[in-house]
């Protein structure tokens, strides 16, 4: 009865925790409700057809994120109906009134957090360390393009599916009835028409099974396996029931694949070599480049101080020499998280790591090239599912460390560490949310703060040549050819500007 006692208190607190987070998270977005739309919104929301009630519903599941047909060699692939259908709503309410689109991104992001803190109180079965990851993830910077920008919904969408999915199979894992199992997979297919990355919601779940729920490490579940002969062919009570389970997630994760492929007609989106630069290398600086890539968005989680809307063209040099000193930062990112593997698997740590670990590396798998180029480089957005591993790590760490340490001065050294961390992560996602204010703003401070990505200039050049500022206009065109001589988009434009300006011969 005590033990319940013990349980049901500390369940209490979990859900007070979240409850706080979640305002917490509300709180640094309230700033974005006022922003316009800007960047893809454009295309997305005030030039997508899908969103205008003279269209038909059914043609939602025909069209890409975009509006375009998908069987056409233009249509950018990204499937994403379930998305557009809140747009949809949204635009049933109130057109083209950006408060309600954004409304609607902070109230999502608010249910993420509450979800992921009661997550974490599964995870950690303790509040503190909850309470360290939840208020991470709420405030962190890297939610910004997730959250201030309208398109982001997609990623926080597909969070929430994402994270039922794991609470309904936990319950299945449990034996709690297989109906569960069926719940697990309506969340997880409605993950993935949010967006695509919710694939990767069946390896966390499978993730969670063995580790947290099963409570095995890596070496045990081997020896499970390998110890079924014809002398002993009777495996534990618990071996039958994971497999079977493992065995229909794989199969539900192919039959998506299938699907997903019939949608697409076969055909891989068309990119240009200015979205990933990369594809243009030869084996193996191609895979050396993506490969360093792996440690950008890791330091992108750890130091959020450079934030981009595009990081195309040369915002990032591309590696073309095994000489580059940046290949060591690959080397150490790759050695720190096979480290972190092996430690996470094993007997004696914290089931929390392998989770989180789940978390990071899963989600990101569909963003690496490993498996087909994608149309980006660096997409912070696309962080915002394996942020939540690395608020997990953090969280861990520091309830650790605070656990382990016996002298208050360097506790209160500890506390006041991690409170300015959340302070200027705070900060940095207030002022960020700003940026996201109108196209204006977001181009401008992309001008600034990535002078050698040619289509900043080129996106600044756009927006100043609709408000009338043509002479500006101009300026940023010729910087644009400038950084990026091999652009034609930009001399194109600049032909087009001179012409305007009456230079005829020049033009």
């Amino acid at each position: 009865m005590a033990c319940k006692t013990e349980s049901g208190s500390r369940n209490l607190s979990v859900r007070l925790v979240a409850v706080v987070c979640a305002a917490i998270g509300f709180a640094v977005y309230v700033n974005s409700l006022d922003c316009g739309f800007c960047f893809d919104d454009l295309s997305a929301i005030t030039e997508n057809q899908d969103l205008r009630p003279d269209t038909p519903w059914v043609e939602l599941l025909r069209n890409d994120f975009w509006g375009t047909p998908m069987h056409i060699e233009g249509s950018h692939k990204s499937y994403r109906p379930l998305t557009v259908a809140t747009f949809r709503l949204n635009y049933m309410l109130h057109e083209l009134e950006p408060l309600g689109y954004h409304l609607v991104n902070v109230l999502l992001h608010s249910a993420v957090v509450y979800l992921y803190v009661l997550l974490c109180g599964v995870v950690f079965s303790e509040v503190w360390p909850a309470l360290i990851a939840g208020l991470l993830f709420a405030v962190h910077p890297i939610h910004t393009e997730a959250v201030a920008g309208v398109v982001g919904r997609a990623e926080t969408l597909s969070a929430i599916f994402f994270l039922l999915a794991l609470f309904t199979y936990k319950r299945a894992a449990l034996g709690k009835g297989w109906q569960w199992i069926s719940l697990t997979l309506l969340m997880a297919v409605s993950s993935v028409l949010s967006k695509e990355q919710g694939i990767t919601v069946v390896a966390v779940c499978f993730t969670i099974d063995v580790f947290l729920v099963q409570k095995l490490d890596l070496w045990s579940l081997l020896s499970s396996l390998t110890s079924l002969t014809p002398s002993k062919p009777l495996p534990p009570r618990w071996l039958r029931p994971l497999l079977l389970r493992g065995a229909l997630l794989a199969v539900f994760t192919m039959a998506i694949m299938v699907v997903r492929v019939k949608i697409m007609k076969a055909e891989l989106p068309v990119f240009t070599n200015h979205d990933n630069p990369a594809v243009t290398l030869e084996m193996p600086y191609r895979q050396l480049h993506w490969t360093y890539l792996c440690f950008v968005n890791s330091w992108q989680l750890l130091n959020p101080s450079f934030l981009c809307a595009d990081w195309t063209m040369g915002t990032i040099p591309l590696i073309t020499s095994f000489n580059d000193p940046r290949n060591l930062l690959t080397v150490v990112t790759i050695v720190a998280m096979a480290m972190l593997c092996l430690y996470g698997v094993s007997e004696r740590a914290h089931k929390s790591v392998v989770v989180a670990l789940s978390f990071i590396v899963f989600p990101y798998l569909p963003a690496s090239n490993l498996f087909f180029p994608v149309g980006f480089v660096v997409a912070e957005r696309v962080l915002y599912l394996p942020s939540m591993g690395f608020c997990m790590l953090v969280g861990f760490g520091a309830w650790k460390m605070l656990a382990k340490t016996g002298s208050k001065p360097v506790k209160l050294v500890l506390v006041s560490g991690l409170a300015f961390v959340l302070l200027a992560h705070s900060s940095r996602t207030l002022v960020r949310n700003r940026d996201w204010f109108s196209d204006e703003t977001l181009f401008r401070v992309s001008v600034r703060d990535n002078p050698s990505n040619g289509k900043v200039y080129n996106n600044l050049g756009h927006e100043m040549e609709r408000r009338g500022n043509t002479s500006f206009a101009e300026r940023l065109f010729r910087k644009a050819g400038e950084v990026q001589p091999d652009d034609v988009g930009a001399f194109i434009n600049l032909g087009r500007t001179l012409k305007q300006l009456g230079k005829f011969e020049e033009s």
